[in-house]
């Protein structure tokens, strides 16, 4: 009998693609799996881990002993998301990179520190064929952006799907289940899901005062016996100030719950319960589709003025670029 193919995941969050492809594989005999993320004493409390635990072991990505670990191990297949490990772990790495290329032109300049890490970790560029590297696209669409814009090499680039797709099409866990971890007033109301992203700043700032504008939304959420998830990308990113008038906004409403991705990694459980969902350029959206429920894009700047305008977060800061022309086109 053959052995089963040894996948080390190598990641920041445990969610989307991610949580998805580990699922997949650790419920094949065909694959031995093990896990590294950040954070993961706090995702084991989260309500996730018990209504559809990963099912293999968990480390923490960042201690000490972790990549004595998994050196030990000698993957077959590294999977990473948007950070790599700082040697090599296997000899083939899978990218499994989220969203459509929305919020900021995501080319060669922008994607420097992938390139680089690339070449670190493989031993050869992306923009050449590299037989160590699969850098999986959601389809067709986002595998010719990557070729076009990002410059990689088609040799290198894969339009499979998105692996989180698959658990919003054939749901693994019931709104029954799910709901049960929100207030009770949720239970029996249609729920929005809000997930902006964090790339372009405040989220409503190009049609007025932001807050006021929520405090709108929310109204007209409320009045017609709705509920809202207000999802937010890690704390860190948005502005103090910002970040604790919307966590005190989530306070005050009885039918707002608020959420940053470092306090509540998982997303799956807002997807199931969501009846609809509201976002920028979030990459959640693009997994949202997968439910056939409504979902509306807010364009995220005033157009033709800001159009250009983004921000990336790079050396423990948040920062502005502005890209030479507009992206996505």
């Amino acid at each position: 009998m053959e052995r089963p193919l040894k996948v080390c995941f190598w990641v920041t969050a445990l969610q989307a693609n991610v949580f998805s492809l580990a699922h997949y594989l650790s419920a094949s005999p065909r694959f031995e799996v093990v896990v590294a993320a950040v954070n993961v004493s706090h995702y084991q409390k989260e309500p996730i881990n018990r209504l559809y635990p990963l099912p293999c072991p968990l480390l923490e990505r960042d201690d000490k002993n972790t990549m004595k670990f998994l050196k030990s191990f000698q993957a077959d297949v590294t999977v990473v998301d948007n950070h790599y490990p700082p040697a090599p772990l296997s000899r083939l790495l899978v990218n499994v990179w989220h969203g459509f290329g929305w919020r900021g032109p995501e080319d060669k300049s922008q994607f420097k520190e992938v390139y680089r890490s690339i070449r670190r970790v493989t031993g050869r560029s992306p923009d050449k064929p590299n037989p160590a590297l699969m850098w999986i696209c959601a389809g067709e669409t986002s595998r010719e952006y990557r070729i076009r814009v990002t410059g990689f090499h088609p040799a290198n680039v894969w339009a499979t799907g998105q692996p989180y797709t698959d658990d919003m099409v054939c749901p693994k866990i019931s709104k029954h289940s799910a709901i049960a971890y929100y207030p009770e007033e949720f239970t029996q109301k249609k729920i929005c899901l809000f997930a902006p992203t964090w790339h372009f700043g405040r989220i409503f700032s190009h049609w007025g005062e932001d807050t006021a504008i929520l405090e709108h939304l929310v109204d007209r959420v409320d009045d017609i016996g709705g509920a809202l998830i207000l999802r937010l990308h890690d704390r860190k990113r948005f502005d103090a100030g910002y970040a604790a008038q919307l966590e005190a906004f989530g306070k005050r409403r009885r039918n707002v719950v608020v959420k940053f991705r470092d306090e509540h990694q998982d997303n799956l459980l807002d997807m199931t319960v969501a009846d609809c969902m509201v976002s920028n350029y979030s990459s959640l959206l693009t997994f949202f589709y997968g439910t056939g429920k409504p979902s509306i894009h807010i364009y995220p700047f005033e157009k033709g003025r800001e159009a250009n305008r983004y921000r990336i977060w790079k050396r423990g800061r948040v920062r502005e670029k502005e890209a030479p022309e507009p992206y996505g086109v």
